[in-house]
């Protein structure tokens, strides 16, 4: 059986149903500008900024399911309950604990729509922002 690549609170990332195809890891910074008496202005570091983690997936839902666990994520996404992210990285065979995070954006585009109206081949995509901490980038 082979390792989990991502898991977001209870939803697992897998090979199948749940395809991961691109992961998008994006930290900031805050320098603000101050200004000083005499000279050009100068930045100061006051700390890290925002975290954020978009991943986009695909799944065959008629194929080997899927769909119902995209539900699920947007279940969870409703509830407004921060989750713990964990990434495997590099097939290492340990988690990575990326930390608390929030879901912001779930979505869907579903294509060769079947008679019960899902797409035959849906590709999702999930934005997640650092809850507060943690998250400091570099997940694979």
């Amino acid at each position: 059986m082979p390792l989990p690549l991502l898991a977001i609170g209870p939803h697992i990332f897998d090979i199948f149903p749940l395809n991961l195809q691109k992961i998008e890891e994006e930290t900031t910074a805050s320098w603000p500008t101050v200004n000083r008496f005499g000279a050009g202005p100068a930045r100061q570091f006051t700390g890290p900024g925002d975290a954020t983690l978009k991943i986009e997936g695909l799944c065959f839902n008629e194929e080997f399911g899927g769909y119902e666990d995209y539900l699920a994520l947007k279940a969870t996404q409703k509830a407004g309950i921060p989750v713990d992210v964990i990434g495997w990285g590099s097939g290492a065979g340990y988690g990575l604990v990326l930390g608390l995070m929030v879901i912001l954006k779930v979505g869907a585009s579903h294509e060769f729509i079947g008679p019960d109206g899902i797409g035959r081949k849906i590709t999702f995509s999930v934005e997640l922002a650092s809850f507060g901490g943690g998250f400091s980038g570099g997940l694979f």
